[in-house]
C-alpha cells in the first residue's frame, strides 16, 4: 500500500513563485485581489484544491485566506490562482494597515501558508512563505 502511495505522489514540490496584479477594492467590505503564481516541476498533472494562508502587510497580520478551488495543474508549467482576500476591519490594526497603504508607493506583503494539490487521489500540502514588495493598484 505504501509503495502505491509513493508512486502517486509527485517527485518534486510545487513552487510558490509569487504574487501578481495585487489590487484593492473598497466597498462596504474591503477586498484585496491578487493572482498567485505556482510552478509544477513534475510531469504529473494534478488539481489545486485549497489554499490556507495568513497575509502580513508591512509585518502586521492583515488577513486570513481559506479558499477552496478546482484548478487544473498541468505538468512542468506555471499555473495562476486568483485569490480574493476579504479584510476584516474589526481585527485590531487592520484598518490602520489599509489606511497606511493608500499613500504607499510600495508595500511589503508576506504570504505564509499551504496549498493543497491532489495528484491521482492523493492530497499533498505544499508549504509556502514568501515576502514581496508590491505596488498596490486602487
Amino acid at each position: 500500500m505504501m509503495l502505491m502511495i509513493a508512486a502517486c505522489a509527485p517527485k518534486q514540490s510545487v513552487e510558490f513563485r509569487g504574487i501578481r496584479n495585487m489590487r484593492a477594492e473598497v466597498d462596504d467590505k474591503p477586498v484585496i485581489k491578487s493572482d498567485v503564481v505556482f510552478y509544477n516541476p513534475n510531469k504529473q498533472k494534478g488539481e489545486l484544491k485549497k489554499i490556507d494562508a495568513v497575509i502580513y502587510v508591512s509585518g502586521k497580520k492583515s488577513a486570513v485566506v481559506n479558499q477552496e478551488f478546482a484548478v487544473p495543474v498541468k505538468g512542468e508549467s506555471e499555473f495562476i490562482v486568483p485569490l480574493e482576500i476579504k479584510v476584516d476591519l474589526e481585527e485590531e490594526g487592520v484598518l490602520n494597515n489599509l489606511l497606511g497603504l493608500i499613500g504607499a508607493k510600495k508595500v511589503k506583503v508576506k504570504y505564509v501558508g499551504t496549498a493543497t494539490i491532489k495528484y491521482k487521489g492523493i492530497r499533498v500540502k505544499v508549504p509556502f512563505d514568501k515576502e514581496e514588495e508590491i505596488k498596490l493598484r486602487w
